[in-house]
């Protein structure tokens, strides 16, 4: 049987939204460079589904990947990636420039890292307070 063809609307809407940005690329190695040869992967893995929220452009490598199911490793998750793609999108809406993109990732993850720091403070903190049962 073959595959049902997305119609060009929603292509359109795909490659425009994300300006041909590979998701995985994003979130893996915060590379927010345009990738001209790509894929559009459906989310879920099920080709019928061409609802645009199932839709994510993806490099051909990482596309590859993720149509591979394998055995030896853990492939990457319909909900790994749906949160990569809304991740990017974000970053893609708020940084208009693309010269700018690269700042707003910077500091997105300088938030993350400060948030995590202060989760370990408080988590050693925490873990300072308890008392020591005896044993």
């Amino acid at each position: 049987m073959a595959r049902k063809k997305i119609p060009a609307a929603i292509q359109d809407k795909i490659l425009t939204e994300c300006r041909r940005r590979c998701a995985l690329c994003f979130a893996l190695n915060n590379d927010v460079s345009a990738k001209v040869q790509g894929q559009i992967a459906h989310i879920d893995r099920n080709p019928e589904n061409g609802d645009a929220s199932n839709l994510a452009y993806l490099c051909l490598e990482h596309a590859s990947l993720y149509d591979t199911v394998s055995r030896q490793s853990k492939a990457f998750t319909p909900g790994e990636l749906t949160v990569y793609k809304e991740t990017l999108l974000l970053v893609l809406r708020v940084a208009h420039d693309p010269h700018r993109i690269h700042l707003v990732v910077a500091e997105l993850y300088l938030k993350i890292i400060a948030e995590l720091a202060e989760e370990a403070r408080q988590e050693q903190k925490k873990n300072k307070i308890r008392p020591k049962r005896k044993g």
